[in-house]
């Protein structure tokens, strides 16, 4: 795909050095992402030479694109010269130019002409299948009109294929969306978990400590139980020498 940068910053695409002038002509440019188009916005066929906007051959409104797409990047764009607008055949150059609501040219095209396809070097020949489905028949049509036909459908092809362009960057955006949100779902997760494994920890601590403390306090249970039994026993023994100490007393 060739391509003619202007200063201005519209940039008109796949500018062919010639034209055919009974053939509509479709003329397809970029606006940078600093342009803010306007139906007020227009894109004629000036003479080359001319300066002056007023000048112009012929004309036709620029549509407002729809917004989408990605943010920041060249709009795509197209407009359509009918045939019976379009200068006569000869070796004037002609340019494309767009010029802006305030009559300013914001960009303008590689020079080209409008000619008559010579009789044969700028006829080809097709085939194409009789109105009955049977005998193929040999068609001769011009050149320019099977490129030109052939343009439309690259252009068609390329339409297609910004649209899924577009629909895969959507997509993209929309996965990257949705993996922050889990990222931060993930943290807020992790988060939650480190709390937890920092209250069992405490507990777990907690828990060895009573424990720790209850094997204590039954140690200290048994070691007084013992010692109880030990005064029970030496109690009554004394007793026992007591009663024997009162008998011997009265005896």
């Amino acid at each position: 795909m060739e391509e003619t940068q202007p200063p201005a910053g519209v940039a008109f695409l796949n500018v062919a050095p010639s034209y055919v002038p009974h053939t509509r002509v479709e003329c397809h440019y970029t606006l940078p992402p600093s342009t803010k188009p306007s139906a007020r916005d227009w894109v004629g066929i000036f003479k080359a030479e001319v300066t002056s906007v007023r000048d112009y051959y012929t004309f036709v409104w620029c549509t407002v694109p729809e917004s989408g797409g990605v943010t920041g990047a060249p709009i795509h764009c197209s407009v359509q010269f009918q045939a019976s607008y379009l200068p006569k055949p000869g070796a004037q150059q002609y340019q494309f130019r767009y010029v802006d609501r305030r009559g300013e040219v914001r960009g303008q095209s590689s020079p080209f002409r409008f000619n008559e396809p010579r009789p044969m070097d700028e006829l080809v020949t097709l085939e194409e299948a009789g109105d009955d489905g049977g005998t193929d028949m040999l068609v001769v049509v011009p050149k320019a009109t099977v490129l030109q036909s052939q343009l439309e459908e690259s252009q068609q092809e390329r339409g297609a294929l910004l649209r899924e362009r577009h629909r895969l960057e959507d997509e993209v955006e929309e996965l990257r969306r949705r993996v922050t949100e889990l990222e931060e779902a993930l943290g807020s997760l992790r988060d939650e978990h480190n709390k937890l494994a920092g209250q069992y920890k405490e507990l777990s601590g907690s828990h060895e400590a009573v424990s720790e403390q209850r094997k204590t306090l039954s140690r200290q249970v048994a070691e007084r139980e013992a010692r109880i039994r030990e005064l029970e026993a030496d109690a009554q023994a004394m007793g026992q020498r007591l009663l024997e100490k009162e008998a011997e007393l009265d005896r």
